[in-house]
């Protein structure tokens, strides 16, 4: 209801700041969720925290903390996300799994939503927990919109997480064709090796997915 007010331009001020319920999540999350632009700003105003953290579940179900501009780039309100940037809150915040707005976008495929959060600044250089970068997240899920989006915008093709998997690596082994394929064009190595020696093909093969083997065993 406070959220419907704020968006109808009535003075909150007086409760806007510290309102909260027990699992953090304050009206600046509830306008996230609803898309509310207007009621972002208005609660802005009144003064109402760009940093506060809720707690909630991600896709898999794991509880995880998350700011207002993390939620919005992981639901993709790109117009909540450009509101919240354009206010001031911080595109380089972790949850407590070290997961940045820039993550959560990415591994949700919200290309726009990456796009807008790569404009503000934001690293295409993070890790998570896991040392995963955005293009980690974006090729895990198999987005190729976001992947596209992430190497225009400078990330590196080669970097590598706490197994050594490159994004390709990571492609080839849960079978994402068209990630591979994206990849390879985008200029990805597909020579690169993991803490275990293993090549995007030996992962590929290990897990049988012969498509991605005949395109790697091709590059």
């Amino acid at each position: 209801r406070m959220v419907k007010w704020a968006a109808s331009g009535l003075d909150i001020s007086s409760i806007a700041a510290g309102a909260a319920e027990e699992d953090g999540s304050t009206m600046l999350h509830a306008a996230v969720v609803h898309g509310h632009t207007k009621a972002i700003q208005a609660l802005v105003a009144a003064g109402a925290s760009l940093e506060a953290k809720m707690v909630g579940p991600n896709e898999a179900g794991a509880m995880i903390t998350l700011t207002p501009l993390q939620m919005a780039a992981g639901m993709g309100r790109v117009e909540a996300l450009r509101a919240l940037i354009a206010a001031g809150a911080s595109t380089d915040a972790t949850s407590d799994k070290g997961l940045t707005p820039l993550h959560l976008a990415s591994r949700a495929g919200e290309a726009s939503s990456v796009e807008a959060l790569a404009a503000a600044g934001a690293s295409l250089l993070a890790r998570d927990a896991k040392r995963n970068t955005p293009l980690h997240e974006a090729t895990g899920g198999g987005h190729v919109e976001a992947i596209k989006a992430l190497v225009a915008a400078g990330a590196s093709l080669e970097d590598k997480e706490n197994d050594g998997l490159t994004p390709l690596h990571l492609a080839a082994t849960r079978g994402h064709l068209h990630a591979v394929e994206v990849l390879l064009a985008l200029g990805a190595s597909h020579r690169s090796r993991d803490d275990s020696g293993g090549t995007p093909l030996h992962t590929a093969a290990y897990w049988g997915h012969v498509t991605a083997v005949r395109l790697l065993a091709a590059a």
